[in-house]
């Protein structure tokens, strides 16, 4: 199994978001794309990052159910948590 990558987590979930977009605009079928982007992002967190991988998918499946994540927030968050546990700075 490969390392956990935090900027694909944040890639992933930024595509998903920017997926989210075009849905507004009348492209409904970009639904299961950013879904998948949500899994793709949690299975790229999952090995080391268990915590934010589990929100992920929470939200994910909140998704699924028809509730609309803010994915900023969730972005912050991972963006916070990687500066204090792996030593990065924006």
């Amino acid at each position: 199994m490969r390392n956990s990558c935090v900027e694909c987590v944040v890639k992933h979930i930024g595509q998903a978001a920017a997926l989210m977009g075009e849905i507004r605009l009348g492209y409904e079928h970009h639904w299961v794309y950013a879904i998948g982007h949500l899994a793709e992002a949690e299975s790229e967190a999952v090995n080391e990052f268990p915590d934010i991988a589990r929100q992920i998918r929470n939200w994910r499946i909140d998704y699924m159910n028809g509730d609309n994540p803010d994915l900023d927030v969730l972005v912050e968050h991972i963006y916070k948590w990687r500066n204090v546990n792996v030593g990065y700075t924006n």
